[in-house]
């Protein structure tokens, strides 16, 4: 029988993301891809950064593509749904501070559904979407709202944020949750 043991802590991340996803979205391997990259950039001392590379659904990695592979080899997955092994495995983990950390990011973004996640990387990412063929239906979709709660910023108080590639969302704390007030790009060089 396989346990924790057993895995890598890429592997642990992985499954436990995978987890996480199925809590709230049907799973497919886009959103496996996009929010590994996602807490790959949160929580790079947990999540490694992957080998990304711009693919035609975005930034894409072969590396968590042969984990997810592994896992399914391991009987961890079945397709993409966590098996019952799998799920002894994420219990075994979950109480972990790295996983406590993972779950703390998911619970930040939980009002955020399956194409905000989309198109905020898409924004923040541009160079990932230079090969997309979804990139014109991401480009089109209205993000309606996205709160983010944090405890650093004082009510009231705004700031700004700012991507590796000079993008920036203007955000404000309200009532005790990070409210999106602008997205820009950035006026120098590339996005």
């Amino acid at each position: 029988m396989i346990s924790d043991k057993d895995l890598t802590d890429e592997q642990k991340a992985v499954l436990f993301i995978v987890n996480k996803l199925a809590e709230k979205f049907s799973v497919d391997k886009l959103y496996i891809q996009k929010v590994v990259f996602l807490m790959s950039k949160i929580l790079p001392d947990i999540v490694t950064i992957y080998d990304y590379e711009p693919y035609k659904f975005g930034m894409f990695s072969s590396e968590v593509e042969s984990i997810i592979r592994r896992e399914q080899d391991l009987n961890l997955m079945k397709d993409l749904n966590i098996t019952e092994t799998g799920k002894e495995v994420v219990a075994s983990i979950s109480k972990t501070e790295e996983m406590q950390q993972i779950n703390q990011v998911f619970a930040d973004i939980a009002g955020l559904g399956k194409e905000d996640i989309l198109y905020l990387l898409y924004k923040l990412y541009p160079e990932f979407t230079i090969n997309s063929t979804i990139k014109e239906r991401v480009d089109s979709y209205k993000l309606q709202s996205a709160t983010i709660p944090t405890g650093h910023l004082k009510d009231g108080q705004d700031m700004t944020i700012k991507t590796d590639k000079g993008n920036f969302i203007k955000v404000k704390k309200e009532n005790g949750v990070i409210k999106i007030l602008e997205y820009g790009e950035s006026e120098y060089g590339q996005n």
